[in-house]
Order: structure tokens, then sequence, then C-alpha cells
């Protein structure tokens, strides 16, 4: 536990998360994956307090290439991502589909 209350499970290496692990800090978003050097790099996952998700590639703690994004609505249904990320923004190629089952396939 770290004096902010944050959570990692996983390799301290030199005193920076190194390999696999998992970090959960309070506002109640929790990171898995792949840390380099104290940040998210290669595959991983992210999961908001509101129950939506990103499971993709990173880099630098952002999610940068491939992944899967859901968005809960408040109806309880869920409208879903995939594609390019860029900087944690939806970022070139990619399909949103819609809970209503209406979709977007293009550039973002």
């Amino acid at each position: 536990r770290r004096v902010d209350g944050a959570k990692f499970a996983g390799i301290f290496r030199e005193g920076k998360k190194e390999g696999l692990g998992k970090y959960a800090d309070l506002a109640g978003n929790v990171f898995e994956g792949t840390y380099r050097n104290d940040q998210l790099n290669g595959k991983g996952s992210r999961k908001w307090p509101n129950g939506g998700t990103y499971v993709g590639q990173w880099k630098h703690n952002k999610a940068n290439g491939i992944g899967t994004e859901t968005i809960p609505a408040a109806d309880g249904k869920v409208d879903t991502y995939t594609g390019q990320f860029q900087d944690d923004s939806r970022h070139g190629q990619g399909v949103m589909t819609y809970a209503s089952g209406n979709y977007y396939d293009g550039e973002w």
C-alpha cells in the first residue's frame, strides 16, 4: 500500500513497477497488465468504477494501439468500441456498436 492509499500487487525493480501487476487507486480504477519502468506498457486492462472497461495495448500508461472499450449506459446496456486508440482516445479505424444495435464503422 502506498502512502496515498493506492495498492499495487506485483514486482518492483529499483522502486518501480516492473512485469505483471495490478494497481488500484482510491477512485476505484483498477489497472492490470505488464508494467515497464513504472508504467503500463504492452497488454493490459483498466476497469472504471462505473463498470466500463478497456482491454488492449498500452504505451506509457495510456491506451495506445488496438483495444476494446465498453461503456455502460444508464439502462444497464453497454456500448462497445473496438479499434485503434492513441493517447487514451479513439483514433484511427474502429467500430462502435451501440446498445440499440446501431453501429459506426469508420475513422475516428
